[in-house]
């Protein structure tokens, strides 16, 4: 036996562990290449070379070449330059068992099948996806009450445990090879999803309905698929557990034929289930009136619409990973007029007059530094929507489309929108359980302000949207949150930024700098809120009027700092103690006195004390 060297490639622990028995073995690890932080935290720390996944890898690890290429938690294809620098071959762990859980998400298609026992290969990368030479593979039995969260944490034991049986073979540089009877091989591809977006057919046979809903148990972790869920009361919510119930009934399937501390006892084709664990499709909590009760039904979809929403929900699944992203890192519009509103919104209309000529491109960026010139945010996002959608209750009929105009000018921050808005467009929308099924992700906050690229209509639960057209532009608002003056000045204050859109060089203005007041709003804020002028004994010291207003309000408050508070009366006394002191130590008339104190209630006792007892107080910061 003989030591070699390798390249790994994977984002999880599991490659971390793999890594390190090799490593204890004597075999030596060239590079590591990951998008992960922890497994590239680990591997810095240990020394090793890490390279990032994505294009050009090959011409990055030119120097490099070694026996085995190890392919470990890695759910991207390795070029095959890359696969070339290894003179012995490249190795993939699958979480399945070959060939009959080819593709990804193995051990939730198992469970959601039925399946009596899983398994995890060691195989050789060649041919097709998942079709090469078997070198190690390790089956265990399934029991019960298993969840998609259980059974990877076994394919992972099993992983272990089976790659220190692989290590030997692979040492003597030809290991046994297995060849695949692919006749046998199911393929479950990166974007197939359950059936009907996880919607449970209380016609079918309950164990199989159990068994869809702990096939999609990850507990914590991503789920990479799609939720459990019932439609209840025309409203879809998400299964959070799922049992056989010991009852028998002859109801019509989806009947509820009881109803016990939230869960759910429910008719089906066969054995009634018990359902628990209700939320709403965002992740919130289900509202107690909104459960059902006994008796109720609930439906499920005819075969066509199932199919349908089959295909709809397959459609988006590319873009999880980008959307995961976005939502991360979102930055809702805000209307500081905004009031909390009625769940019914009452939609009102006003036209918005535009410039001649400005198209929908430019008119869409204006409105959008509009909004961020008013959200008083660097960057932020609007709930965009482009032309109709006919996203049903199951995918957001929104997202986030972002506008950046942080140390940008106008022409710049606007190119950089219409990129986006094409971005999104190539990406449609977000299933709105995605929210549920990634814990890292917050509760989704839908932005105060829309927009619609193409169309009529609102972004329903905004406060204010903008429906832009060729050549015209109408604001909705809802009137349970905005009042018509605060929208009278909103729209204001867009007209000025549109107006000023028509000037020469407005493009290389900062977007900061961008004009949003009009005449009579500068004039109110800049000079009729400061008018504060008003007469007073121009003979008399600072801590006299102070004194003055003391013998006017007593008891009134007169600081407020933090958790503490002193009346004038209180603030008086404790000035006048701190007078004394200060006068007996010498202070009078043209003293100047060093106040040395962190900002606090004592500092404005020290500086009227020393006011008091009549010198002058020179401010020194225990900051500096």
């Amino acid at each position: 036996m003989s030591a070699f060297s390798c390249v790994v490639i994977g984002n999880e622990s599991l490659l971390i562990q793999c890594s390190e028995l090799m490593r204890a073995q004597g075999h030596t690890i060239k590079a590591v290449v990951t998008h992960s932080a922890e497994v590239r935290t680990w591997a810095l720390d240990a020394g090793l070379r890490v390279e990032p996944t994505g294009a050009g890898l090959a011409d990055r690890l030119d120097d490099v070449s070694c026996e085995w290429i190890f392919s470990i938690a890695n759910l991207t294809l390795i070029p095959d330059d890359v696969l070339a620098k290894a003179s012995k071959g490249a190795v993939n762990f699958h979480d399945g068992p070959l060939p009959k859980y080819a593709g990804l998400n193995a051990p939730v298609w198992a469970l959601i099948n039925r399946e009596p026992t899983h398994g995890i290969t060691w195989h050789m990368i060649e041919g097709g996806v998942d079709e090469g030479d078997i070198l190690e593979q390790r089956m265990f039995d399934l029991g019960d009450a298993e969840t998609a969260l259980t059974v990877n944490t076994k394919c992972y034991a099993a992983a272990i445990e089976s790659f220190e049986v692989l290590l030997p073979k692979l040492e003597t540089g030809a290991p046994d090879r297995q060849p695949q009877d692919l006749s046998q091989r199911t393929y479950f591809e990166r974007n197939k999803r359950p059936t009907a977006a996880g919607r449970l057919d209380f016609n079918r046979d309950g164990e199989d309905l159990v068994a869809l809903v702990r096939g999609l148990d990850h507990s914590t972790y991503w789920n990479p698929l799609t939720t459990p869920k019932i439609e209840a009361n025309g409203e879809i919510y998400i299964v959070g557990a799922a049992k056989l119930s010991e009852r028998a009934s002859a109801a019509v399937p989806g009947t509820i034929i009881d109803v016990s501390d939230g869960d759910l006892t429910v008719a089906t084709g066969t054995a009634p289930i018990v359902i628990g664990g209700l939320r709403s499709l965002i992740g919130g909590d289900l509202d107690p009136a909104a459960r059902p009760v006994v008796g109720d039904v609930l439906t499920s979809l005819s075969a066509s619409d199932a199919e349908a929403l089959t295909q709809t929900m397959q459609d988006i699944a590319s873009a999880d990973g980008f959307w995961r992203k976005r939502i991360l890192a979102l930055e809702p519009a805000e209307l500081p007029q905004a009031k909390v509103g009625a769940q019914a919104q009452d939609w009102a209309t006003r036209a918005i007059q535009l410039p001649n000529g400005m198209d929908t491109t430019r008119l869409i960026a204006v409105i959008a530094a509009w909004a961020q010139r008013i959200s008083a945010k660097p960057s932020i996002d609007l709930a965009y929507r482009q032309g109709a959608v006919a996203a049903g209750p199951y995918i957001s009929s929104w997202v986030p489309l972002r506008f950046d105009g942080d140390g940008q000018t106008f022409g710049d921050a606007a190119a950089a929108l219409d990129t986006a808005r094409d971005v999104l467009a190539s990406k449609g929308s977000f299933a709105l359980d995605l929210i549920a099924r990634e814990p890292s992700l917050p509760t989704l906050s839908l932005p105060q302000i829309g927009l619609v690229g193409s169309g009529d209509g609102p972004v329903g639960g905004t406060c204010l949207s903008f429906a832009v057209t060729e050549g015209a532009a109408t604001a909705h608002y809802d009137k349970t949150r905005l009042a018509d003056a605060d929208v009278d000045l909103l729209l204001q204050r867009l007209d000025v930024l549109l107006a000023a859109a028509a000037d020469s060089g407005f493009d290389n203005r900062p977007v900061s700098a961008l004009p949003i007041l009009s005449e009579a709003e500068r004039q109110t804020v800049l000079y009729d809120w400061n008018a504060t002028e008003t007469p007073f004994e121009a003979n008399a010291s600072l801590h006299q009027l102070f004194e003055a207003q003391v013998l006017k309000t007593p008891e009134a408050t007169a600081v407020v700092f933090e958790n503490q508070s002193l009346t004038y009366a209180e603030l008086n006394a404790k000035a006048n103690k701190a007078a004394h002191v200060v006068q007996s130590m010498g202070v009078g008339p043209e003293t100047m006195v060093g106040l040395y104190v962190p900002r606090s209630l004592e500092l404005l006792v020290g500086a009227l004390a020393i006011l008091k007892a009549g010198g002058a107080y020179v401010p020194l910061d225990p900051g500096f």
